[in-house]
This record gives structure tokens, C-alpha cells and sequence, in this order.
């Protein structure tokens, strides 16, 4: 199935049409991202079109599955949703400031979304990759996109994140450094 993340609509039919056509939903991947205007994306600088497109995709997508999902989850006795955040969301990435911001949002959907749904066994986890090696990463230099640390494939995040998510763990950390640089930010905030 294809759909518009940024579309509300879009993703309730998708929602819709896989339960009635193929069968219940027991996970659900927001992993849609785009980092507009290239990796160094800009800051304050950065068109009302671009960052409405970003927040639509990157946090926007999240809350419209679980307005559309979470009752069927309810329904049933509960689920899963992934919703792929970032290391930029936890640690901010130079460069690009509408990334960073709303990939700190997305974390901060995901939080809400676990503390307020847990109680009804609805398992919310937030993926926060540092380097994938996916084409949204094409053409960078390692050193200056991730600060050198190794870039996973997309099959190997994907073993991380299916072995979290039968552990119920909200946060997923594929690049443990990722979880030690947070650590520090948290330690002294004073950057």
C-alpha cells in the first residue's frame, strides 16, 4: 500500500483498508523522514513550505496513526507502534534546525504517546538511529554526517528494533553511543 504520510485521510485509509483487506494491524512503523533542504538544511532561514512539509512527515504522521489506530488497538487488548525519531531528536543535528526540531518532537510524541497509553497495553518505542546507511545519507562524508561512528544497514536496525520491540523497550538504540552522548548532554546543558 502507498500513502501520503503528511495526509491525514491518507493514513486512515491505509489504516482502514489493511484491517478489512489483509488483517488486524498488531504493529505499526512511522519510519517516514525526509531532512528537507538536503543534510545542511539550514535554520531560521528556512521557508514556512519546508517546515510545514517536515512537520507534517516527521511528527505529524505519528499522532494520525494513533488517532486512527489506537482505538482498534483498545478494541482488541492492545499492540505496537514504532515511531522513528533520531539521534538528531536526542542530541540535535548542526546544520539543520528544522531536522533537529522535529525530530525532537517526534521523540517527545512518542513519550507522550507510551506514558499515556501503557496502561492499556499499547507498546510505544522510539527509534533513534545515528547512521543508516540508507539514501537519505548518500553522497556525505561519514565523518561529518555522524561524527564517524558506524553506519548500520537498514537490516540490521531492523533486527535491533524487532528485538526491542518484543521487549516492549521504548527507547531503541541502535548506536549505543548515541545513548552516552545523551547521557552527557543530560549530565551538563551547558553546551
Amino acid at each position: 500500500l502507498e500513502a501520503d504520510v503528511s495526509s491525514e485521510m491518507d493514513i486512515r485509509r491505509v489504516i482502514q483498508k489493511t484491517e478489512t483487506e489483509i488483517g488486524q494491524i498488531d504493529a505499526f512503523f512511522c519510519n517516514a523522514g525526509i531532512l528537507g533542504g538536503g543534510f545542511w538544511g539550514g535554520g531560521p532561514e528556512v521557508s514556512n513550505d519546508e517546515w510545514n512539509k517536515m512537520w507534517q512527515i516527521n511528527v505529524m504522521q505519528s499522532v494520525y496513526t494513533a488517532r486512527h489506530l489506537f482505538p482498534l488497538y483498545k478494541d482488541r487488548g492492545g499492540g505496537a507502534l514504532m515511531i522513528t525519531g533520531s539521534a538528531a531528536g536526542l542530541l540535535t543535528l548542526a546544520g539543520n534546525l528544522p531536522y533537529s526540531v522535529t525530530k525532537h518532537a517526534a521523540v517527545a510524541v512518542a513519550e507522550w504517546l507510551r506514558m499515556s497509553y501503557n496502561a492499556d497495553n499499547i507498546n510505544v518505542s522510539c527509534l533513534c538511529p545515528q547512521g543508516v546507511n540508507t539514501n537519505m545519507l548518500a553522497g556525505h562524508d561519514p565523518t561529518t554526517v555522524w561524527g564517524g561512528g558506524e553506519l548500520l544497514s537498514p537490516d540490521r536496525v531492523a533486527e535491533i528494533t524487532i528485538d526491542a520491540m518484543t521487549q516492549n523497550t521504548f527507547m531503541v538504540l541502535p548506536h549505543p553511543e548515541v545513548g552516552a552522548f545523551f547521557k552527557f548532554k543530560a549530565k551538563d546543558y551547558d553546551l
